[in-house]
């Protein structure tokens, strides 16, 4: 008979599942197997049952034993570490007793439902761990982020270390977006910083795709030097695109100046990958330089060249012979002002299909007008200094009593050949002293150019003389061309202080102003009294000024369509409007 201990159950179950009561006899034939359990059902038998054989309880020994919670291993999702109900760090590899506490630790990336990473249990008596919530719940992490050719990237994590940003990054890590050179966002930015989102997606940011402007390469020139300096001061290079802010420094050549005098100008590439205007530089129109007080002929030549720059001579073909025409005065690169007579009867189309004869015949050879600047003496043969220059005639243009020759090629200005700025005042010239360059002996005895200096008069005290009016109206002089009475753009010399030639027709007649500077008023345009009243036609009136500036530069791209257009008189067009 199997008697009940203080730490075995009281029932007993038979082999084939009969059940008895404790104090109740087994036959011991073997067949009969009884289970045994503990009282604690915290406790557990190793061996729970028993067999009676023989009248004997096979085993004949039981021992409860408390029960204990499984080993626990570390997954892919988790990590575990145990520690004994004293505090004890134990492994959680083997089972554990009662009151033992594991902690769990999502493995990186993983959390659990409630959004939680580490959580804490106990093994418990009945030899189970208390539940907790499994790291299933992966976080979403943002995408890669690779550098392309616009942007570059840097991040950092939550906790503000370093990086790669190419690894898929946890919410929480900061990216910083730089915009490559060249480039900027759609608001000028170049700097920004973003989080990864807890939604595993990167916040947004503007691109950098805007490609900002850049100012064009510039290069130096015979008249203009150029330093470049980036927005933060550095000296860069001029000869390569700029990016806005850069500063670019313009240094007149020597000799050069701009329209306001001045021979160094700043300005900085803008937003809209535009340079800033800036003057251009130009040979100084207007001034004469003083004669030199040598009396050696070259020095002499030089100084008078130099004197009027502006003053050119025209020649014209006749019976294959070139002879000096008239005289005009130069306002551009291409273009010479002279008066309308010196081509009257001529037309554009005679300059290359015959030789024109002033007479009123035509020549069945080729010819055309010239231009000479730098010229000394009147005779084209004349054996002159290296700073004579001839360019052709191509075609001209008139208008009240002036017209302006364009050239087929472009007069380099030098100390000999320069443009004359033109007056922009319309106003009474009495008592005013003019100069103008016309031809005279030298001691020689050739003609060769020279200065004079006349007294003129307004219109209303040309048109009211009787002298004027007489001579007018006489028909045989050699000198004059019928036209009838004084013109209102007209205006004269009564004061006979000089003799002129018929050569000397279509000279510029300039005045010095306080600036220092000489100013075109008028070109001669008739002779009377065997050259000693000049009459002059004035250029100081809208229509001829902007036909001479405005119109002018139209026309010679007309003329000359793959041609640079040069600022007439050195000066934008704008200046005299």
């Amino acid at each position: 008979m199997f008697h009940k201990s203080y730490f075995m159950v009281v029932l007993l179950t038979s082999f084939f599942g009969n059940k008895y009561e404790p104090k109740e006899s087994i036959e011991g034939s073997g067949q009969s197997i009884v289970n045994v359990k503990c009282y604690d059902s915290n406790k557990i038998l190793q061996k729970d049952f028993a067999v009676c054989f023989d009248g004997q309880w096979y085993p004949s020994d039981h021992t409860c034993e408390q029960k204990k919670c499984d080993a626990i291993y570390n997954t892919s999702t988790e990590l575990y570490s145990c520690t004994t109900p004293e505090g004890v760090p134990v492994s959680c590899q083997q089972p554990s007793l009662p009151g033992t506490k594991i902690t769990i630790r999502c493995d990186s990336k993983y959390f659990t439902t409630d959004n939680t990473t580490i959580q804490q249990k106990i093994c418990l008596g009945s030899g189970e761990w208390e539940n907790w919530s499994g790291c299933e719940f992966k976080q979403k992490e943002c995408g890669a982020i690779y550098d392309i050719s616009t942007e570059l990237y840097t991040c950092s994590s939550p906790e503000g270390v370093p990086v790669s940003c190419q690894p898929p990054s946890l919410p929480g890590t900061k990216i910083t977006i730089r915009c490559d050179s060249k480039y900027s966002t759609t608001d000028h930015k170049t700097i920004q910083q973003k989080i990864c989102l807890g939604s595993g997606e990167w916040e947004n940011w503007s691109r950098c795709e805007f490609k900002q402007k850049e100012c064009g390469a510039i290069y130096d020139i015979s008249t203009e030097r150029y330093t470049c300096s980036s927005p933060e001061g550095v000296p860069v290079s001029c000869q390569q695109p700029s990016l806005p802010g850069t500063k670019i420094t313009i240094r007149c050549d020597s000799k050069y100046f701009t329209t306001d005098n001045t021979t160094i100008q700043q300005k900085i590439c803008l937003e809209s990958g535009e340079w800033e205007k800036w003057s251009r530089c130009e040979l100084q129109c207007g001034p004469v330089f003083n004669n030199d007080s040598s009396t050696e002929k070259n020095n002499y030549v030089s100084n008078v060249l130099s004197e009027y720059p502006w003053h050119t001579v025209i020649y014209l073909k006749k019976n294959g012979e070139w002879h000096q025409h008239c005289v005009g005065t130069l306002v551009s690169n291409f273009v010479v002002l002279t008066a309308e007579s010196c081509v009257e009867n001529m037309s554009p189309g005679d300059l290359f299909r015959r030789g024109f004869d002033w007479s009123g015949g035509f020549e069945s050879e080729e010819g055309h007008l010239k231009i000479a600047v730098g010229k000394y003496y009147r005779d084209y043969r004349s054996n002159e200094a290296s700073s004579s220059q001839m360019y052709d005639v191509v075609n001209f243009y008139q208008m009240s009593n002036i017209a302006l020759l364009i050239v087929g090629m472009y007069i380099e200005f030098s100390d000999t050949a320069r443009s004359v700025l033109l007056d922009d005042v319309m106003g009474n010239v009495d008592e005013e002293i003019g100069h103008i360059v016309a031809w005279d002996k030298d001691e020689t005895g050739s003609m060769a150019r020279v200065a004079k200096s006349i007294r003129c008069e307004s219109n209303e005290i040309c048109r009211s003389s009787t002298e004027i009016n007489n001579i007018r109206l006489w028909p045989t002089d050699i000198f004059k061309v019928t036209k009838g009475p004084l013109w209102r753009d007209e205006f004269c010399s009564l004061s006979k202080q000089h003799a002129f030639v018929a050569g000397d027709i279509g000279s510029g007649l300039v005045y010095q102003k306080a600036d220092g500077r000489f100013y075109l008023r008028g070109i001669l345009s008739e002779l009377y009294l065997g050259g000693k009243i000049p009459i002059f036609v004035s250029t100081t009136d809208r229509a001829k000024r902007d036909f001479i500036i405005r119109d002018s530069g139209f026309l010679v791209q007309a003329t000359l369509p793959s041609r640079p257009t040069a600022n007439l008189n050195g000066v934008p067009y704008s200046r005299f409007n």
